[in-house]
């Protein structure tokens, strides 16, 4: 129960927080409901300041980081909260939406050799076989005798031909670049790159995990490189825009990314809705970034042009890459 003085420190406390020790006059003994609803409420500012933020940010590109600028906080959503929320939506929403069928390339289900024997089948079958077919002793002596065993099972499987071929291609390409005394010396590196290639020829679904899991990580450690392209790009002399501002008006640009994404994924994809949808979105993000970027650095239209044109650049330039390094790790962690 709420009493006159503060429950922390004994001060009188007139207003909702004590002016001593800052401590709020809520009470945590509630059911659990209530208890979920002021989480929910102090992690994401669901008073109000949640509804407005989203709408300035959706209506009046740079708004919120001309506010933000100006030192007028407290009516909004902090950025980093903001972005928090923003990128758990969307991130939940990719791993919901991304169809696990869609990646395994055909049922887990082993056969032996006597089976394909016994299947016949042949390239009359639609099954063609690879056109030249790998040393199966040669992947043998560079995997564990258990990575061995499902390798030789997938090269033997005929309803996996696109994970015959991939498994057969790797052997292939190890067999034709390194003979016997390289592969030995070059044991150390070549041995779990190829148990990790048959893991994720075994199991795709996985390496997709591991990628979906990793690209949150790799979004937020590109977010100070956007920021130092924008302070670089928009040096101005006479009025010192820091690099924190930077910071804050990349966040807002990531947000609204997030957002109009997730809409995108929650979307039907139904006769080529799917991509229409995405084509306008990616539109509406690019015209909207020109314009937040116009309305908060104060540049003219060609000005401002030609930088949003080399932002795009130079971030492609590092989000590629990115990109890649997150499915190295992704390789990495199987």
């Amino acid at each position: 129960m709420k009493g006159p003085n503060c429950a922390n420190c004994g001060a009188p406390r007139p207003a909702a927080f004590c002016a001593e020790c800052g401590q709020n006059d809520d009470d945590y003994r509630r059911s659990l409901t209530g208890l979920i609803r002021s989480f929910l409420s102090e992690t994401f500012d669901l008073d109000g300041r949640l509804t407005r933020t989203i709408r300035h940010l959706f209506t009046q590109p740079g708004f919120l980081s001309s506010e933000f600028s100006h030192n007028r906080r407290a009516s909004y959503v902090s950025p980093f909260r903001l972005y928090l929320f923003a990128s758990l939506i969307f991130f939940f929403c990719l791993s919901v939406s991304t169809d696990r069928d869609d990646v395994r390339i055909a049922e887990d289900r082993i056969v032996t050799g006597e089976d394909v024997v016994q299947s016949g089948a042949t390239a009359e079958d639609g099954q063609a076989a690879p056109k030249k077919l790998a040393d199966p002793m040669l992947l043998a002596e560079m995997l564990e005798p258990a990575d061995a065993e499902l390798a030789k099972q997938i090269l033997l499987q005929p309803d996996l031909p696109v994970k015959r071929d991939v498994l057969n291609n790797y052997a292939l390409l190890i067999e034709q670049n390194f003979n016997p005394e390289e592969r030995s010396v070059h044991s150390w590196w070549l041995k779990p790159v190829s148990s990790r290639v048959v893991e994720a020829t075994s199991q795709p679904e996985r390496l997709v995990d591991e990628f979906s899991e990793s690209i949150p990580l790799a979004m937020f450690i590109l977010l100070p490189a956007y920021a130092l392209f924008l302070k670089i790009l928009f040096y101005q002399r006479q009025h010192t825009i820091f690099y924190s501002e930077h910071m804050v008006f990349a966040i807002h640009l990531h947000v609204l990314a997030f957002l109009i994404f997730t809409v995108n994924l929650l979307l039907p994809d139904a006769f080529l809705l799917g991509e229409v949808v995405f084509v306008g979105l990616f539109l509406y993000l690019g015209v909207y970034t020109y314009r937040a970027m116009r309305n908060y650095y104060g540049r003219q239209r060609f000005a401002t042009l030609w930088r949003f044109g080399l932002l795009g650049v130079l971030y492609s330039s590092l989000f590629l890459p990115a990109l890649g390094l997150v499915m190295v790790y992704a390789f990495i962690a199987l």
